[in-house]
């Protein structure tokens, strides 16, 4: 690689793709959570990919400001 190739290669593509990704699954999860209100949350978690339960939710938290219980709770179509 020359060095013009350097300098126009993002130096942080993997941090920016793993965060959009990251996103993506954050996403799709809480559209599960909504749409299977019996599935438990640890398995939503592990079925897109985070580590655990608290993983999820830490994640979930800083992203949607509310945990995926209340998320859940508040904007469930099926009680």
């Amino acid at each position: 690689m020359d060095l013009t190739e350097q300098k126009l290669k993002p130096k942080n593509i993997h941090c920016c793709y793993h965060k959009d990704s990251m996103i993506v699954r954050l996403f799709e999860a809480s559209v599960e959570l909504l749409n299977n209100p019996q599935k438990s949350i640890a398995h939503i978690a592990i079925d897109y990919g985070f580590c655990d339960q608290a993983h999820f939710t830490k994640l979930f938290k800083k992203h949607r400001n509310m945990t995926p219980h209340t998320f859940r709770q508040q904007y469930a179509f099926y009680k």
